[in-house]
């Protein structure tokens, strides 16, 4: 179907709305608490083990004996961003995996310190508005230029820090799996500040995409499925990986003034898009990705509805329109 069909008009997208609204709602009935203390296990164990590689900069005992302006605003920072974490922890009951907390936090924290360096470069003095940024607290400090080195080398820090961790943990295969991640990650992200004077194709969009936003999500992904049955694993990351996609199409979408005011690559410049048409890509793919799920065990499919319910509502609430999509949208 050519994406400039009319498809947010389509019943099919009602019937697939409320289809994963209703399969969210009976995953949350039947597994929501054991979810939730499993991000609790998870939380506490990724602030204790946070806390312990920040003191290595400054030393335990100095540390003791005064605080750190530079080092609270870092902590608080990476603690309120460690709900990047908590999606995968949705699969984790339905699939009875073990737990593996531990691990999977010092896969998030290497996560994070990506986002120190992706905040360096691309200048996010802020979370989307909601609260700020590490690189935002150094530039009202010291301003952009020395903001922008001290962000960096605290995020690179955090990610050789975790991965030597792992291996002390004696998870090799784990730390080589997110060590070999970085490569396209970054890789993407240089890609994507060179491209902002040239014409985009969807080519180009999609290669650096699938370089920094796919491979990034999947440093946590590969982390907290690697004790799932392998059959099973496969058909997670995969969606999981097409998600990620999607979701930057959306974040461009949301983020359009934003991106236009500092120049950021993005999906709404790609040669012949425009919002209504990618409006229209967004559900289209929405829909091919929930019935692709459709041969999956209920328990399987019902927490990608979350996933889909989650970016759903997004899509509302950027768009500014409601057909379809039941008011009382979880």
């Amino acid at each position: 179907m050519p994406v400039t069909d009319k498809i947010r008009d389509l019943n099919t997208v009602k019937t697939m709305t409320a289809e994963v609204l209703e399969c969210s709602n009976h995953h949350r009935w039947r597994f929501g608490d054991a979810v939730t203390t499993l991000m609790r296990k998870v939380s506490l164990e990724y602030e204790n083990q946070l806390e312990s590689l920040l003191a290595v900069p400054y030393g335990r005992k100095m540390l003791n004996e005064f605080s750190s302006d530079l080092h609270d605003a870092l902590f608080a920072y990476l603690v309120s961003m460690q709900w990047v974490g908590w999606g995968d922890c949705e699969f984790g009951p339905p699939l009875e995996l073990p737990d593996d907390s531990g691990i999977y936090a010092l896969s998030l924290i290497a996560y994070l310190g990506a986002r120190l360096m992706d905040d360096a470069i691309d200048h996010h003095l802020d979370y989307k508005g909601q609260f700020q940024s590490f690189y935002g607290y150094l530039t009202e400090k010291s301003g952009r230029d020395q903001a922008a080195g001290i962000s960096a080398a605290a995020g690179h820090f955090l990610i050789t820090a975790s991965i030597r961790r792992m291996v002390k943990r004696g998870s090799l295969n784990t730390a080589c799996s997110v060590m070999q991640l970085y490569n396209p990650v970054f890789a993407g992200a240089l890609c994507e500040t060179g491209v902002n004077e040239i014409a985009i194709t969807p080519g180009l969009y999609r290669s650096v995409i699938r370089h920094k936003a796919v491979a990034y999500d999947r440093i946590l992904h590969v982390v907290f499925f690697r004790k799932a049955e392998p059959l099973v694993r496969e058909r997670i990351l995969s969606f999981l990986a097409t998600h990620s996609e999607y979701s930057q199409w959306l974040n461009d979408l949301s983020d359009e003034a934003d991106d236009r005011s500092r120049n950021q690559m993005s999906i709404l410049k790609v040669t012949g898009m425009d919002r209504d048409k990618l409006i229209n890509t967004i559900l289209k793919s929405f829909l091919e990705l929930w019935n692709g799920a459709g041969d999956l065990h209920p328990d399987i499919r019902n927490v990608m509805a979350v996933r889909l319910n989650d970016s759903l509502k997004k899509l509302t609430r950027a768009d500014g329109w409601g057909p379809g999509f039941p008011n009382d949208a979880g």
